[in-house]
């Protein structure tokens, strides 16, 4: 058993949300409804993700609703490879110095994680899983963890702090410019919310 700190992947250590939240509102304007802005993404956005744009109106299935979206970001994109934020380098070397395990709960791909991973040359710093229900994943994890439920989940969503307070896990938001949205993530059962990564170094003993 080890320290293990938990993370998600996009918005959290991958600086990907201006990707994947440009393609949320390409479908949004294919069907010629005006998106929802970004904070409101961030608060309310769940899976399964039809709920979401059908909310606003948006009346296409989900397998329409994904060919949209995944079309839209590879024409922009193309192939998934977002940069890390700077935070994220600086907690993960950190937690290395320590002899602390980083780890990503993702609901993306492992090829796309470890493809971001290994082009950073962090593959042999963090481990990664994916899964269709974090929650489930990141319940998995308490028992080899050496925090136990003290181990902390670190998400930029509301419903990635739902999924840590399922598990039963230390929540953590990272809010970084949108700590006015702390009471929202409170609400969703976060612990703590931090303006920045770093502040992990206050949270985490190792």
């Amino acid at each position: 058993m080890k320290n293990v700190v938990l993370f998600d992947a996009d918005g959290t250590i991958f600086d990907s949300m201006d990707g994947i939240f440009g393609a949320v509102c390409n479908v949004f304007e294919s069907e010629g409804i005006n998106p929802p802005d970004y904070e409101d993404y961030l608060i309310n956005f769940r899976f399964p993700f039809g709920q979401y744009y059908r909310r606003y109106g948006v009346s296409l299935s989900d397998e329409e609703i994904l060919r949209r979206y995944l079309a839209s970001y590879k024409a922009k994109h193309g192939e998934y490879n977002p940069p890390f934020f700077q935070d994220a380098r600086n907690i993960i070397d950190w937690l290395h110095s320590k002899k602390c395990r980083a780890k990503v709960i993702t609901a993306n791909s492992i090829e796309n994680i470890m493809r971001v991973l290994s082009s950073a040359n962090f593959d042999d710093f963090i481990e990664c899983k994916s899964a269709e229900s974090k929650a489930e994943a990141i319940r998995e994890e308490i028992g080899k963890s050496k925090f136990g439920r003290m181990t902390p989940f670190v998400g930029d969503t509301c419903a990635d702090i739902e999924d840590g307070e399922k598990a039963g896990v230390f929540t953590v938001a990272v809010l970084r410019q949108r700590m006015r949205l702390a009471p929202q993530f409170l609400k969703a059962g976060a612990k703590i919310c931090i303006p920045s990564l770093m502040d992990l170094t206050e949270v985490v003993t190792c």
